[in-house]
């Protein structure tokens, strides 16, 4: 069985994180807020949240490879599934400006939060994004690759 803890770690540190970013403080003994009224509410809206995510796997509107795909855009990090089980992380950038033909859009293979080689470019597309998703789309899902979108922490992990 694989042991989740440190992940769970990680989603609790990055919760804080960005609590210490929104209020420009930690969690403080002071603070007058009703922490048992906002618990309920969040509580509330998980159960919502979570009733509702069911219902769309229930009903098979989990998102599909199309539709994460739709939602990429450069910056974008994700991990791509391979029918073998194995996967690699990319992140969809531009290329060097200073290369003949000037920059164009592709996907580069992360090692941790270096780029590597770039690995896929579609030269009918080198500077037209839409063009670019609506390629990568046609290449992975007649690959029938699954994809998942990542957060920069999640990276190579």
């Amino acid at each position: 069985m694989t042991d989740i803890n440190n992940q769970i770690k990680e989603l609790i540190n990055q919760r804080l994180a960005k609590g210490q970013k929104t209020y420009g403080h930690g969690v403080q003994l002071e603070d007058t807020r009703d922490f048992t009224q906002e618990a309920l509410e969040e509580v509330l809206d998980t159960a919502v949240y979570t009733a509702a995510k069911l219902l769309q796997l229930k009903h098979g509107k989990e998102n599909t490879t199309e539709e994460l795909l739709k939602s990429l855009k450069v910056g974008s990090i994700f991990r791509l599934y391979f029918s073998s089980g194995s996967w690699v992380d990319y992140i969809i950038a531009i290329n060097n400006p200073s290369y003949a033909g000037g920059p164009s859009i592709g996907l580069f293979y992360l090692d941790g939060n270096l780029y590597k080689d770039q690995q896929f470019s579609f030269s009918s597309c080198r500077r037209n994004f839409e063009e670019f998703i609506a390629n990568l789309t046609q290449y992975i899902t007649t690959s029938k690759y699954k994809i998942k979108i990542l957060k920069g922490s999640e990276v190579g992990k």
